[in-house]
């Protein structure tokens, strides 16, 4: 790996021996003492009062002097007690404090962790708290404030909060490690907080452990960690990210099995060069200029490569920590992305990730402009619908309303790459919001001609479990005029059992409106029968899973009907997603389904395309080209993607 040369940058991290700062001890016992004295003043003057004026005022000045000179030798404000020795990693103490951290000063030299000492009138030093002192209270590693004040002093030396913490011509190497555990939400769901909170502080000591003694080792929040090196010991980053990974994932003795963890790990270093036997390792993974498998955002694939600053310059100015932070989380994020590990920083994954943002932005955009609903053919967001066909007839008996993006630069953007992000922004409510007024406004153009269909519309479990949900349904309903009763609320099992208690509170409310509701995906979440006599349910959705081997395994043959005949016993409308064939359609017709959904009948289309739907031809058979207008090249078996919000 080249790297450009900076003038006057050494690999020195030798650290410059210091004087101990003494505690706030003496000025502790200066202050009691002034206490002291002012106690005895009041007592004297009492004492003396029968003997006259003069003598008691003249007594009086001279103990008040005595009690003002002590109360002015006390502690300078700010001091306080040096840590113990639990934070020796993070943050220096003094020589006797039993740190076995690296050791800084501001009068020193180099090293980790720093705290600053001044000179009082006395010219006995005293600790002086500063922003790299800070600490994780669970861990007691340093924090995110530590971190980011000592990585901005060890690249910008002489600058910021921490400008002492290192000399200012020291421009030694600096690496950074992001470590970040895999699956440990799914562990704290299993075993609880407190199960997590111990892996958090083992972790925290094993990363500790193997860390070199000059590094800053810090939570930085969740599960999350960071580990700060520099000089000799930055060259040999790839070789401390190993031996992370390896003691992250020992078992230890008191482990159950679903105990064990693992960690994807990110690594980035500084701009600045190296001497002549250092040598930065260079990932087996990412041969050559192109990015390695397993990128960042593997859903942008599809999209053509775009400049990482976009002409109208987007992008906020970062200073050299934040742009170094944000270098190792794309490439921890890339090593999560191909199953965990160790990753090297590649700016072709940071190009995937910067497009990323970008769209992130033009979404948040997409959603707010003007604050108006836009239905017009230049509109970014719309609503494509899909029917479903009853199977007696033929006859479409509802639509469900699925999104679309109609990116300005990227054309249409598959609902893979851009729903994802809606979650991760927090933008379905708002999504939610203008997919049900559009859905609704246009089912009231159908229901004025003649044609009373269901509108179906996803919701995810952030927005079934927000409060904002029933208001703005309620809205939704008022500015269409259509009945309560025309609207379906599809949420999947996943959604329903995350949150059962406030989940069903929802439903209920819903149902009381007259709404309806759908369990979709049904068959692939819990399944729990339980839930079904307690939900005020009107539909259940069958799975594509059962419906792409209905006609050729006699096991789901019998799941399908056995489901149907319950729906039908609980009162229930039963209708098939997924039908792609006509062999498919046979089957669950012959099992007793209600309505079916599928390619078969027709792919997700604009409103355009939907009074043809209507007019009262038969959709039992594949229709014919003039009748659907494509939207996505797909196959079999992908169009549950296209839901309003997929399930994390």
């Amino acid at each position: 790996m080249s790297r450009p040369a900076r003038a006057g940058r050494t690999t020195d991290t030798s650290t410059t021996p210091t004087t101990s700062p003494t505690t706030s001890t003496d000025g502790t016992r200066r202050l009691l003492a002034g206490v002291t004295a002012a106690a005895l003043l009041l007592v004297l003057v009492d004492a003396l009062r029968p003997l006259g004026a003069p003598l008691v005022v003249g007594a009086a000045a001279v103990l008040s002097a005595l009690a003002a000179l002590a109360l002015l030798r006390r502690a300078p404000r700010g001091a306080a007690a040096p840590l113990d020795a639990s934070t020796a990693r993070t943050a220096h103490v003094a020589e006797g404090a039993g740190s076995a951290g690296s050791a800084h000063v501001a009068e020193g030299g180099g090293g980790g962790d720093a705290v600053e000492a001044e000179a009082v009138p006395d010219g006995a030093p005293v600790v002086r708290a500063t922003p790299m002192t800070t600490r994780d209270e669970l861990t007691g590693l340093a924090d995110r404030a530590a971190l980011t004040c000592a990585l901005s002093a060890a690249l910008t030396p002489g600058e910021g909060p921490c400008a002492d913490a290192f000399p200012a011509d020291d421009l030694s190497l600096v690496a950074l490690l992001l470590v970040d555990l895999d699956a440990f939400r799914e562990l704290n769901d299993r075993f609880g907080h407190g199960a997590g909170d111990v892996l958090l502080r083992r972790t925290a000591d094993r990363i500790a452990a193997c860390a070199p003694e000059s590094a800053l080792v810090a939570r930085l929040g969740g599960d999350e960690f960071a580990v700060l090196l520099r000089g000799s010991e930055a060259a040999q980053a790839r070789r401390v990210a190993d031996e992370l990974a390896a003691a992250i994932s020992a078992p230890a003795p008191e482990d159950g099995a679903g105990w064990r963890t693992t960690a994807s790990i990110g690594l980035a270093f500084d701009d600045g060069p190296l001497d002549d036997d250092e040598e930065l390792w260079v990932d087996p993974a990412q041969p050559g200029d192109g990015a390695a498998e397993g990128d960042l955002a593997d859903g942008l694939d599809e999209l053509p490569d775009v400049p990482a600053a976009p002409a109208d310059a987007r992008e906020v100015e970062l200073t050299p920590a934040e742009d170094l932070l944000r270098r190792v989380e794309v490439a921890m994020y890339s090593a999560k992305a191909t199953g965990g590990g160790v990753r090297l920083y590649d700016p072709a994954h940071d190009l995937a990730a910067r497009e990323r943002a970008l769209l992130a932005e033009e979404l948040r955009a997409a959603l707010s402009e003007g604050g108006e609903l836009d239905r017009s053919a230049t509109a970014q967001l719309v609503v494509h619908y899909q029917p479903q066909v009853e199977a007696s007839t033929g006859e479409v008996g509802g639509l469900e309303a699925l999104v679309r993006w109609r990116h300005p630069r990227h054309g249409l953007v598959s609902p893979e790459v851009f729903l994802e992000i809606v979650e991760e922004q927090g933008l379905v409510t708002s999504l939610t919001e203008r997919v049900l007024r559009t859905a609704l406004l246009d089912a009231r153009q159908w229901h004025d001609a003649g044609h009373r269909v269901r509108i179906a519309v996803n919701v995810s479990s952030s927005c079934l479990t927000s409060p904002a949900l029933l208001p703005m349904v309620d809205a939704a309903l008022e500015e269409s005029g259509v009945e309560p009763s025309l609207l379906v609320v599809e949420v999947t099992e996943t959604v329903l059992m995350a949150e059962p208690h406030q989940a069903l509170a929802t439903a209920r409310r819903l149902r009381a409106r007259g709404v309806q509701l759908s369990i979709d995906d049904y068959g692939t979440g819990y399944s729990s029968l339980s839930y079904l006599s307690d939900l005020p349910a009107t539909e259940l959705k069958l799975d594509r899973a059962f419906t792409l081997r209905v006609a050729s395994d006699p096991a789901i043959e019998a799941i399908v009907a056995t489901t149907v005949d319950l729906a039908h016993r609980l009162g229930l409308r039963l209708v098939v997603e997924g039908v792609e064939d006509e062999v498919a359609l046979a089957a669950v017709v012959a099992a007793g389904a209600d309505e079916t959904q599928g390619y078969l009948h027709a792919r997700p289309a604009p409103a355009a395309s939907v009074p043809a739907w209507l007019a009262g031809r038969d959709l039992r058979s594949s229709p014919s080209s003039s009748a659907v207008t494509p939207v996505t090249p797909v196959t079999p078996g992908a169009d549950r993607v296209e839901a309003l919000v997929s399930e994390a």
